[in-house]
């Protein structure tokens, strides 16, 4: 890996109804940008049980799930961003996402 100084981390901010389409965001981060450190913060709602997002746990994606903090989505966002920190998921630089952003080709 190069220096975390200047590496970019990707926090994918999802919520359990999007599994498919997390799963197209990372896949496509993850080839584009092999370099990056890739995180997964997946918002609870109470509705879906928790067969969704085996996925993460097969390639293991540092990943977790987290309860809603507001109804603002930025505040959840700084949440979870808050969260993989303190567990060491990402860098300095870091890009947080929705689901269905997709990374086309590499950044300079």
């Amino acid at each position: 890996m190069e220096n975390t100084k200047t590496q970019l981390s990707v926090l994918i901010a999802t919520e359990t109804s999007k599994d498919w389409q997390t799963f197209s965001t990372w896949y496509s981060f993850y080839k584009n940008m092999p370099d990056a450190q890739i995180c997964i913060a997946c918002m609870r709602n109470g509705e879906l049980p928790f067969m969704l997002y085996q996925w993460m746990k097969r390639l293991k994606i540092p990943s977790f799930h987290y309860n809603p903090f507001s109804d603002d989505e930025k505040c959840n966002w700084l949440e979870a961003l808050t969260t993989a920190k303190a567990r060491g998921f990402l860098t300095e630089n870091v890009l947080v996402i929705r689901p269905l952003v997709i990374s086309l080709e590499p950044l300079d």
